[in-house]
């Protein structure tokens, strides 16, 4: 008995060979968007929460609370990526949300050396617009949907500072903290 199955051509075998690069690359920044999509939620109610402190004026204008909040966001990263990923992994995800965390503390705490008596809102401006850079150039690599969440980042606090600067804490503990939360709901959306 004969196959009756022609043999395969270059020209499809190329055509598959792209198709399954293709659905890699769907599949390496679905995974992607998940890790980064818990982190952005869980820096999005940190947000919120070092903004209220600076609404209501927490002891010396939250600077006590910052750091604090800052902290139980890095523990809440950690755990949440321990557990979603098994073994090595979990860890290795663990170590990324420390690198970044102490490269962030890094940035943050420099900027009194560069701004002269820098304010909170400076500081939490100029973060965000590095943070948004960052989020953009991540997303060069996993995907255009981390693209435009640090686009629409940067233009958040563009919009904060130029139309609601009296109100910025409550603009940054909205527009910000809610922009990153929607943000990583929508990554994390399939």
């Amino acid at each position: 008995m004969q196959s009756t199955q022609s043999p395969l051509r270059p020209e499809d075998a190329a055509e598959a060979l792209k198709t399954a690069a293709t659905a890699t690359q769907r599949s390496v920044a679905a995974v992607a968007y998940q890790r980064v999509g818990r982190r952005l939620i869980v820096w999005g109610i940190v947000w919120i929460i070092v903004n209220v402190a600076g609404i209501v004026r927490l002891p010396v204008d939250g600077t006590y609370a910052w750091p604090a909040v800052n902290f139980a966001g890095l523990v809440a990263c950690i755990i949440l990526d321990i557990r979603s990923a098994p073994g090595r992994r979990g860890w290795r995800h663990a170590g990324e949300s420390l690198v970044l965390f102490l490269g962030f503390a890094a940035f943050v705490f420099s900027t009194q050396f560069v701004v002269v008596q820098p304010t909170l809102i400076q500081v939490e401006s100029l973060v965000t617009l590095v943070l948004g850079l960052i989020y953009i150039v991540i997303g060069l690599y996993i995907g255009w949907r981390l693209v435009a969440v640090g686009a629409a980042l940067m233009l958040i606090v563009i919009a904060g500072s130029a139309w609601a600067p009296g109100q910025f804490f409550v603009w940054m503990a909205a527009a910000g903290g809610g922009g990153l939360i929607l943000g990583g709901m929508w990554l994390r959306k399939p």
